[in-house]
């Protein structure tokens, strides 16, 4: 999933999170809630380059939910 405070909730509810964002400061901030809260959430710091196929495609997610970034993108 993208980063943000979203991997943690989604976390707690008990589910196994991956954590992808280009920003090493969230994945930092992800890693440390993960910690305090004794939540599993693995982290990628990870830059999608426009026009190459996404790796994470590969890995057989079951949901990748991706907030605040797509809205900002719409017209």
């Amino acid at each position: 999933m993208a980063g943000g405070q979203q991997g943690p909730i989604i976390a707690a509810l008990g589910a196994d999170v991956t954590v992808f964002d280009n920003s090493k400061k969230q994945l930092e901030k992800d890693e440390f809630v993960a910690r305090r809260d004794n939540l599993r959430i693995k982290t990628v710091e990870y830059v999608n380059f426009q026009g190459k196929e996404p790796f994470y495609e590969k890995m057989g997610f079951d949901i990748i939910p991706n907030g605040i970034t797509k809205m900002i993108g719409m017209k």
